[in-house]
């Protein structure tokens, strides 16, 4: 259900935009502009993964929220004891502050600076494990239309400040340490 408010709540925001741009609201005087951005891949993985933030020619500023589910081994290392390592892992918060650089025309390059929790289900009960992480980012921005792109890159997720209430992180147990995730994008400019 959060899903679905999330996602009406980013369509209704984006028909308005552009209902605002023809009127020509929102402009600013130095070519900022508001967008709405939201990657593809998590929505096929039953998660979620929009942003939001201030975009000019050359640079964009913007807070991301995301959820999704990923298997074990592709976010852990080590031994699994207790867990099965295709079990199914819950990242249950993603929050994080993006910024690009565009120094060529249509590519760019960035960095997202973030907090996540994760639900790791053990044989009687789940641990949370929460996280710190920074991910560098490349990619190319498509602009089939004036106000609508699509963002086609590659980011790497390294991973710092673990912490596990149950003691679960240990020297067996542990976030890769780099974290390779192609990504996909669309978005709105308003």
């Amino acid at each position: 259900m959060r899903k679905q408010i999330i996602l009406f709540t980013f369509l209704f925001l984006g028909i308005s935009s552009v209902q605002a741009q023809n009127d020509g609201l929102f402009k600013d005087q130095d070519g900022q502009q508001f967008f709405i951005e939201s990657e593809v891949l998590p929505w096929l993985n039953s998660g979620i993964n929009v942003k939001a933030g201030i975009i000019d020619e050359k640079r964009s500023f913007g807070l991301r929220y995301a959820t999704q589910t990923y298997t074990l081994e592709d976010v852990f290392e080590g031994a699994f004891t207790g867990i099965a390592p295709n079990a199914d892992i819950e990242q249950s918060l993603n929050i994080a502050i993006e910024y690009h650089y565009s120094p060529l025309t249509n590519f760019y390059i960035g960095t997202w600076i973030g907090y996540e929790e994760w639900g790791i289900p053990l044989v009687i009960t789940e641990a949370k494990i929460t996280n710190w992480f920074l991910e560098p980012q490349v990619g190319y921005k498509w602009m089939p239309l004036n106000n609508v792109y699509a963002n086609l890159g590659y980011r790497a997720k390294l991973t710092f400040g673990e912490n596990s209430e149950d003691g679960l992180l240990s020297d067996n147990f542990a976030f890769k340490k780099i974290i390779g995730t192609p990504t996909l994008a669309v978005g709105l400019k308003f």
